[in-house]
């Protein structure tokens, strides 16, 4: 069984600038994806152990397919906003991306990737983002 461990918020918002930033032929290929997130933890200097940074990795390849997976809810869209040219993708609130690197996976009934409750996963997203409006 495999552990997907909570990732830091702001290295899980690093690595999704770093995917935003890749090329769309590398962002599209998983091998040139992974590969490229590969060496941006290598980069870090941080002195990751390689058990550590492929946990990482596959967290972030988890979290990053639950969190799109929840695209589907109905309530899914008041956390989007529609890019400016037709085609561009939705660009998704920043909460959504913290709420994502702290939010327990559950096992997905299909059994192939993991899942987040979204009832749950929305209620977070909501806390994080009344926790930071009484922060102003």
């Amino acid at each position: 069984m495999i552990a997907y461990v909570p990732l830091d918020v702001d290295l899980m918002k690093r690595l999704v600038k770093h995917v935003d930033d890749m090329p769309q032929e590398t962002r599209s290929d998983l091998t040139s994806r992974t590969l490229a997130l590969i060496r941006f933890l290598e980069g870090l200097d941080d002195h990751r152990e390689l058990d550590r940074r492929a946990s990482i990795l596959v967290s972030f390849d988890a979290r990053m397919r639950a969190l799109a997976a929840l695209r589907d809810a109905p309530e899914f869209g008041a956390w989007t906003t529609r890019a400016a040219k037709s085609g561009d993708p939705e660009l998704l609130h920043e909460v959504m991306i913290e709420t994502a690197a702290t939010e327990p996976l559950i096992a997905d009934q299909g059994g192939d990737w993991p899942s987040f409750d979204t009832a749950s996963f929305l209620r977070h997203a909501l806390q994080r983002v009344e926790a930071e409006g009484q922060a102003s």
